[in-house]
């Protein structure tokens, strides 16, 4: 009977599915086809890490649903390939520089001076479900975007995007991000070229 049980037991074990693996996913936003002729930020423009708090700042992916939508929670096995706030950082630098919104645009780490700092918060990202239904995604930026030599605030604004996703895949839901994204950087840079402004160097 000992012999009988541990065989149960044994065959028990190897009928378990096996355990999902981890999936990593990048946003890059869709970069656009057209630039400008000329930069509407003249100057070097640095573009800060995004600051974030708590669940937002790290990398599983977080979802609500439509009926508890305060009710934020961590997927298994879905991870953002790096934080947030550093992969949308860079998202943004390579969304500046394909459209020429500035003379030159640097990243923080890359410790050059700059006329003019682009940096924000990251409010929200996240993905809302519902029963059956395709996700919709969700991301929220406030952004600030200031002249360094006379501290002066050009732009001041958080912008929201939303994008339903075409099926219920995990692969769906990260293009409904990158789609969000996109719609969201356009803005900016809409309003960014509205006023177009000299980011000269501070003297020392």
């Amino acid at each position: 009977m000992l012999v009988v049980a541990l065989a149960l037991t044994v065959l028990a074990g190897c009928s378990q599915p096996p355990v999902p693996r981890d999936q990593f996913y990048r946003l890059g936003a869709n970069l656009p086809e057209q630039a400008f002729g000329n930069p509407p930020v003249s100057g070097t423009l640095l573009v800060n890490r995004l600051r974030a708090d708590g669940l937002i700042s790290q990398r599983p992916i977080l979802f609500a649903t439509r009926e508890q939508p305060n009710r934020i929670e961590q997927h298994n096995y879905h991870y953002w390939f790096e934080s947030p706030p550093l992969m949308l950082r860079d998202a943004l630098i390579d969304y500046l520089r394909t459209v020429k919104a500035a003379t030159d645009v640097v990243s923080d780490q890359d410790r050059r001076d700059a006329g003019c700092e682009l940096g924000g918060i990251l409010r929200r990202i996240e993905h809302v479900t519902t029963g059956g239904e395709p996700s919709v995604t969700v991301i929220e930026i406030e952004f600030v975007l200031r002249r360094n030599a006379n501290d002066a605030i050009l732009l001041h604004r958080t912008y929201r995007a939303e994008q339903a996703a075409i099926d219920l895949t995990m692969v769906a839901t990260v293009n409904a991000f990158d789609q969000a994204l996109s719609a969201l950087f356009q803005r900016l840079v809409s309003e960014m070229a509205a006023v177009p402004t000299d980011c000269p160097l501070r003297r020392r």
